[in-house]
């Protein structure tokens, strides 16, 4: 059930006929605020994240659904919340908090945690300047374990907000791990986050990592995050809207050393970014290169915007070398890129075994 909610006073009118169907209720997304457009809406992050100004978050007053959702395994709350004694969040396997708001103690928070041990995908958007204030200092939070957790997805412009979430939660290994930020540009912010990576038990847990930085960081607050993980452990690593991270300098001791590095994801990163991945991929799977380079098998790259000619040329060159020189390159899924042409898709199939797969933006 999808429910856009426009005030306090239309929530507790809507919330009390829900409960008759609790008992029966298998995934429920609430919404504080207008949709992006309107029925049409995807119910996304994207949609749901982007919306009308929400003026006040509502609370209700007393826990709803109390111990009678037992079917209940999707679960998303945005720019609302209930109450973290509530039995609603006790069976989930897939929570998503979109603006918890900045009053609201994280204490609380990580008892719900600790109290939804089934959960499998944790989703967090949290993007409010009021989160620098809080997180100047770290916060005394307990230790949860969430032992099924497969995927846990962080967005928030406060560096120190995302270190505090690591930092207080453990989860199987093969989890992935998505981290994105916008704003914060200050190096000094990032090594607090760059601590809980190093941490020995963080290391040994983390073989898919993805990052997103969608404004002009310094290459070494990348860096210092990169550096703290142990990459030999990686097999699948992404990028996203990371505007840094262009040069041959920046990504050649990185690939060098992740060498269980299986699925490599480019998502929305510029021209240069993907042909200086290519050239260090290139080099570190040359014969006389490094033998214990990455063996990738998989190439993502999604939504680089107008890609040039030398750019495609680029892309089929490496291709050429992939065949020429057995290396097990099987797939290469380019989406959503502006000014290929025919001529470039059918290029790119004719290189041996490697799978292309092309998919041109929509709309």
């Amino acid at each position: 059930m999808h429910a856009a909610i426009g005030c306090r006073h239309t929530l507790f009118d809507f919330l009390r006929p829900l409960c008759k169907a609790a008992p029966i209720l298998e995934k429920l997304v609430l919404h504080a605020g207008t949709v992006r457009y309107g029925r049409s809406s995807t119910w996304d992050l994207d949609d749901l994240f982007n919306t009308g100004e929400v003026l006040n978050y509502l609370y209700p007053t007393h826990p709803p659904f109390e111990g009678h959702t037992p079917l209940l395994h999707t679960l998303v709350l945005s720019h609302l919340y209930f109450s973290h004694t509530s039995g609603i969040y006790r069976n989930l396997i897939n929570l998503t908090i979109i603006h918890l708001h900045p009053t609201e103690a994280l204490e609380p928070f990580f008892r719900v945690l600790s109290s939804s041990p089934a959960l499998e995908k944790l989703n967090l958007v949290m993007r409010s300047p009021e989160y620098e204030v809080r997180f100047l200092q770290p916060p005394q939070l307990p230790h949860v374990h969430l032992p099924r957790l497969r995927f846990l997805g962080i967005t928030c412009d406060v560096i120190p907000f995302i270190a505090a979430i690591l930092a207080h939660l453990s989860f199987p290994m093969h989890s992935r791990i998505h981290l994105s930020s916008r704003m914060d540009r200050d190096w000094r912010r990032w090594s607090a986050l760059s601590a809980v990576l190093r941490d020995p038990s963080m290391r040994a847990r983390l073989p898919s990592f993805q990052l997103s930085v969608s404004v002009m960081v310094m290459d070494d607050c990348v860096v210092s995050v990169l550096s703290a993980l142990d990459l030999s452990r990686i097999e699948t690593f992404g990028v996203f809207e990371i505007v840094a991270a262009s040069s041959y300098c920046f990504w050649q001791p990185v690939l060098r050393r992740m060498h269980r590095l299986r699925c490599l994801s480019l998502h929305r990163v510029s021209s240069a970014t993907l042909v200086a991945v290519l050239r260090t991929l290139q080099w570190y799977t040359h014969p006389i290169g490094n033998p214990g380079a990455p063996y990738c098998t998989q190439l993502q790259c999604l939504g680089l915007g107008e890609v040039e000619k030398d750019v495609a040329a680029e892309l089929v060159d490496f291709l050429k070398f992939c065949v020429a020189n057995r290396k097990v390159l099987a797939q290469v899924r380019v989406t959503e890129l502006r000014g290929w042409d025919a001529d470039m898709v059918n290029q790119l199939n004719g290189h041996g075994n490697i799978r292309v797969v092309y998919m041109p933006p929509t709309g």
